[in-house]
């Protein structure tokens, strides 16, 4: 039998559970494979080993850092008439190019919709505010928005997210 507070098994063997209960219900995950459930509520920091104590107070740190530095995601269409579209690929290429090269850029795209002709789809994908006010204020930016009423742009939709962390789906 493991003894709840120790981790020990018999005599002296220590193996620390996967999650420790820390102060009802907050759970820091660590080596082990005791079930957390079993660990009484009121279980504070003071009785468990430093070690542990350090990894949940690293791991919450590491949360609230990713909190703050959210990435920003926009997503949106553009639409133009499309008799247009040729016109508008060479200014398009250049500015995404440019874009693409900016600190704190990490994807840029429009693309053409297969099925609606002369609807743009747009995914941007930047670091943090700041690269996305460097981006908003650069001159590829304002060069492409002076092209609109040549290219006659009309509805616009962007939207932007905050995102966390990223992972492959």
């Amino acid at each position: 039998m493991r003894d709840l507070l120790t981790g020990q098994f018999g005599a002296g063997k220590q193996a620390w559970p996967r999650e420790i209960l820390v102060r009802k219900k907050q759970v820091a995950r660590v080596r082990g494979d005791l079930d957390a459930r079993r660990l009484p509520k009121t279980l504070g920091t003071a009785q468990l080993p430093a070690e542990l104590v350090f990894a949940f107070r690293a791991e919450r740190q590491d949360r609230t850092r990713t909190q703050r530095q959210a990435m920003l995601v926009i997503i949106g269409t553009i639409r133009l008439p499309v008799e247009n579209l040729s016109a508008a690929r060479s200014v398009i290429a250049t500015m995404v190019a440019q874009s693409r090269a900016e600190a704190g850029c990490l994807a840029y795209a429009y693309a053409e919709d297969v099925l609606e002709a002369g609807l743009i789809r747009i995914t941007e994908v930047w670091e943090d505010q700041a690269a996305l006010d460097r981006h908003l204020a650069s001159e590829h930016l304002a060069a492409w928005r002076a092209a609109w009423p040549a290219l006659a742009i009309g509805e616009r939709n962007l939207v932007l997210y905050e995102a966390g962390t990223a992972r492959r789906v």
